[in-house]
C-alpha cells in the first residue's frame, strides 16, 4: 500500500475534523507510510512557563500519532473501528525544546492482528510505543494501549 502526500493531507484533514484540539496545536502529518506515522507540532502554541515543551502537548501529540496510524491502518483496510487509548504511561526524559515530533510504528504481526480481529468482530487491544524526538534516544516515550472495536 503505497502511500502519498494526498494520503497524508487528508488523515491530518480528518484528525483536525474529529479531533479539533489537534488543529489548535497545529498538528501536521508530516510521514506516513503502512505500519508507521509521525506528527509533529510547533512549540510555539504547545509551550509552558519556561519556553519548553508542556507535557500535556507532548502526552496529546503522543496518543493522537497511536490514533492517527491505527485509524490510517484500519480504514486503509476497509475496517471501520472505534479506536481510544485504554491506558498510557508517560516518560519525559528532558525538556522538548523545539518541535514536539513524534514517531511510532506497528510491527506487521500488530497490523495483522488488529485487522484480522476486526475482520471476525472481535475487539482487540494493542500496545503501541511512541517516542518523542530521536528514536535512538527519545526526549520522551509513551508507553500506551489503545483499544479498536468493530
Amino acid at each position: 500500500m503505497a502511500v502519498d502526500d494526498n494520503d497524508k493531507r487528508a488523515l491530518q484533514a480528518e484528525l483536525h475534523r474529529l479531533i479539533p484540539l489537534s488543529a489548535r496545536m497545529a498538528i501536521q502529518v508530516d510521514d506516513l507510510g503502512p505500519t508507521h506515522i509521525t506528527l509533529s507540532a510547533p512549540l510555539g502554541p504547545n509551550h509552558n512557563h519556561a519556553g519548553t515543551g508542556f507535557a500535556g502537548a507532548i502526552y496529546s501529540v503522543c496518543v493522537l500519532a497511536g490514533w492517527a496510524l491505527l485509524r490510517h491502518v484500519t480504514e486503509g483496510a476497509g475496517q471501520q473501528a472505534e479506536l481510544v487509548i485504554a491506558d498510557a504511561r508517560m516518560h519525559y526524559q528532558r525538556p522538548v525544546t523545539g518541535p514536539i515530533v513524534a514517531h511510532t510504528t506497528l510491527t506487521p504481526e500488530q497490523r495483522e492482528e488488529l485487522l484480522q480481529r476486526l475482520r471476525t468482530g472481535r475487539r482487540v487491544r494493542l500496545p503501541l510505543v511512541i517516542q518523542v524526538g530521536e528514536r535512538d534516544d527519545p526526549d520522551a516515550t509513551l508507553q500506551g494501549r489503545y483499544f479498536a472495536r468493530p
